[in-house]
Parts: C-alpha cells; sequence; structure tokens
C-alpha cells in the first residue's frame, strides 16, 4: 500500500491584526499504517469560525488559545 500523506495548515506566529500568510505554515507528513481496529477518515468540507481568530491570540479564553506548530 503506498504511503498516505497528510496535508495541514499550522499556526506559524500569532497575528496582529488581521491574519496574513506569513501567519501560517503548510506541511506534508507521512501517515503511519493503521493498526488493526483503526479506521482514516479524509476531510472534505472544512468550516471555519470567527472565534478561531479569538484563538490565534496569546491569551487563553472559555478556551485555551492555539498553541504555535
Amino acid at each position: 500500500m503506498s504511503a498516505t500523506i497528510n496535508s495541514a495548515w499550522h499556526l506559524a506566529s500569532r497575528p496582529t491584526g488581521l491574519p496574513s500568510a506569513a501567519n501560517f505554515e503548510w506541511r506534508e507528513t507521512t501517515l503511519p499504517e493503521l493498526a488493526d481496529g483503526q479506521v482514516r477518515v479524509r476531510t472534505i468540507w472544512l468550516s471555519i469560525d470567527p472565534t478561531n481568530r479569538i484563538w490565534m491570540n496569546d491569551a487563553d479564553s472559555y478556551l485555551p488559545k492555539l498553541e504555535l506548530g
């Protein structure tokens, strides 16, 4: 079986003002083989909520802040 590649955006730095492309990093990693009883799902659609911007700040709110990386 060929390797499965995971692609994801990571928060590279905390935005000041509007987020820009410089605040994010695109990473591709090879996923390990599945163990017995495990399943893998694929995200087709993803919704981004305005609250995500609050979580990018360097302060906890009603949920913990996003960690860099």
